[in-house]
């Protein structure tokens, strides 16, 4: 393996945990079902274990598994439907709790993450309606956002999430 390929991998591992799915796999936001499927496809290529059997370094080994599994953990979110609207929704998240990487099932059981908003009615409402979109109860996520805003208005991060919302749904 050439210096370069080794350079690109070990620099490659170190970003993933600043990747969100769309660019592991190489597409767009708005991408199609197929091109989807033509990144993953691509990515599974260039980095898939077997291609690197030959390769004494255990730590640059370990280095192309990691990436790999980051790899085929954004095809399984990015090829389902329903698993992809609720990525979308995390992505559009305001920053403290905007994640990159779907929650597995363990840490969907932890509570929803502090939230920036002064008004405890409306935190609490923010709080349910993350619970919510988790859930695929979209409609109930809508409505608690728009009390949510009744509490506190203009409050960018509760308008950011039920636009993201209305988004989705059409």
């Amino acid at each position: 393996m050439d210096f370069e390929k080794k350079i690109g991998i070990e620099t490659l591992e170190g970003l993933l945990d600043q990747m969100d799915y769309y660019q592991i796999l190489g597409v767009g936001r708005t991408a199609s079902q197929a091109e989807i499927k033509h990144g993953y496809h691509a990515a599974s290529r260039e980095f898939h274990p077997d291609n690197f059997t030959s390769i004494n370094d255990d730590a640059l080994f370990a280095r192309i598994v990691a990436i790999a599994k980051r790899i085929n953990e954004a095809y399984v979110v990015l090829r389902d439907f329903h698993l992809r609207k609720k990525y979308d929704v995390l992505l559009a998240l305001p920053e403290p709790q905007c994640k990159l990487r779907l929650p597995d099932e363990e840490e969907q059981k932890k509570p929803v993450v502090e939230e920036p908003i002064k008004n405890p009615q409306a935190s609490r409402l923010f709080k349910q309606a993350v619970l919510d979109v988790k859930a695929g109860r979209t409609s109930q996520a809508m409505n608690g956002l728009k009390l949510a805003l009744a509490f506190e208005p203009g409050n960018a991060a509760i308008q950011k999430l039920l636009d993201t919302i209305i988004a989705q749904q059409q």
